[in-house]
């Protein structure tokens, strides 16, 4: 399996071999390698690209300070795979779901090594393939789930605001258009 993630300069790819890489987008030769538990299931630049965040089939959420080439933070997530991570546009929250179907949002301060403890929007179900955060209104999380079922969240209530039935296949991906008009599938 392969995740990968792009900014303007880096991309980075996640595998199965307990690795995440960061390619020059301008030189092949250029390549860092950053050390994971488990295999790595997604991955997610900051939109200014000072973090990146990994989720792993450990169970971990890996936070990497792109600036230092450092690991800022490991959170245990407890509640099996990771298989999807997102972080919001204001570098502000990071969003993990899991194999378990737990969906938990971290609060992202400057002292990545204390992170808080978690808001919990949903402790099981069917598992949890894709996030994203909407463009504009962080408070705004949209999942997509093992059985074929879009939500999208509100994070300060807790809940879902609406769910979409996409069809009887899972959501192995999902994303929004930067207007934050359109979810694709």
């Amino acid at each position: 399996g392969l995740s990968v993630a792009t900014t303007r300069s880096v991309i980075a790819s996640g595998s199965y071999d307990n690795t995440v890489k960061l390619w020059s987008r301008t030189d092949e030769a250029d390549v860092l390698t950053l050390p994971h538990e488990g295999a790595v299931n997604d991955l997610a630049f900051s939109l200014d690209e000072t973090y990146l965040v990994a989720g792993t089939d450990a169970g971990n959420v890996q936070l990497w300070d792109l600036r230092s080439e450092q690991l800022a933070a490991t959170i245990p997530s407890r509640d099996g795979r990771i298989n999807s991570v997102a972080i919001d546009n204001r570098s502000s929250a990071i969003a993990s779901g899991s194999s378990s179907g737990s969906l938990k949002i971290w609060p992202l301060t400057t002292d990545t090594s204390s992170l808080k403890m978690p808001i919990v929007l949903s402790k099981s179900g069917a598992q949890i393939n894709s996030l994203v955060f909407h463009p504009i209104d962080s408070n705004l999380l949209i999942s997509g789930n093992q059985k074929g079922v879009i939500q999208v969240w509100n994070i300060s209530q807790g809940s879902v605001v609406t769910t979409l039935k996409e069809s009887d296949e899972q959501i192995v991906s999902i994303d929004i258009s930067n207007d934050g008009q359109y979810v694709a599938t």
